[in-house]
């Protein structure tokens, strides 16, 4: 190979600079709005959680969510602008979700169950520190106690004698709450589940461990 046509190979045409130029300027220009998008984001939930719209974990879990979806959004403009087709990244997607699908049709009872819980969250029939009783369509007694905790799976209800005394506590799958009928008696000093959702012990606890009275 001679120096001329080596000279050749390494020269770069007006049209392939001009194109690699205006390639990088639309990545800044995406990573800049995706910079803007993030801190409206973040006042946004802080003003909600100041006015106590939402409460501190719900705006954690929501900041979260946002996050992570502006950023998929910018990855998939800046691949674009790379050369890579949108239609090649959704039928990788596509594939990776069809496979995430098969597994969880095999744990359906898990992701109902997640399900229910964001539904619980938005509707809230109940709040830790209500008592509730849960029966069957058939009218027949069920369940019932004080609700202490939620988390993913799982509401820990406080079964009490009739003379008050806890006697144990009842591990309910958050999806049974929409299969039964709940009858619900509201108490004092009660807190949304939200809010008690990350935390690690029941807001029903005072200082001393001992369960609140109502």
């Amino acid at each position: 190979m001679n120096l001329p046509e080596i000279k050749n190979m390494l020269s770069l045409k007006p049209e392939l600079i001009m194109n690699l130029g205006h390639a990088f300027i639309n990545i800044l220009i995406i990573l800049m709005m995706c910079m803007i998008f993030l801190r409206i984001i973040h006042k946004l939930l802080q003003n909600f959680e100041k006015n106590r719209f939402l409460s501190s974990p719900f705006v954690i879990l929501s900041h979260s969510v946002l996050r992570w979806l502006v950023y998929i959004g910018g990855l998939l403009l800046i691949l674009q602008q790379t050369g890579i087709t949108l239609n090649s990244v959704w039928t990788v997607i596509s594939a990776i979700v069809a496979m995430i699908a098969i597994g969880f049709v095999a744990v359906w009872s898990v992701l109902s169950n997640l399900l229910c819980t964001v539904m619980l969250i938005i509707i809230h029939p109940f709040r830790i520190g209500d008592e509730i009783e849960i029966i069957d369509p058939a009218m027949t007694a069920g369940m019932e106690g004080k609700v202490k905790n939620i988390n993913l799976m799982f509401t820990s209800l406080y079964e009490q004698s009739e003379s008050g005394a806890v006697r144990g506590e009842i591990m309910i799958p958050n999806n049974l709450f929409f299969q039964k009928i709940i009858r619900c008696k509201k108490g004092n000093r009660t807190f949304s589940l939200d809010k008690q959702l990350f935390e690690e012990k029941s807001f029903l606890h005072s200082e001393n461990g001992q369960l609140m009275k109502r």
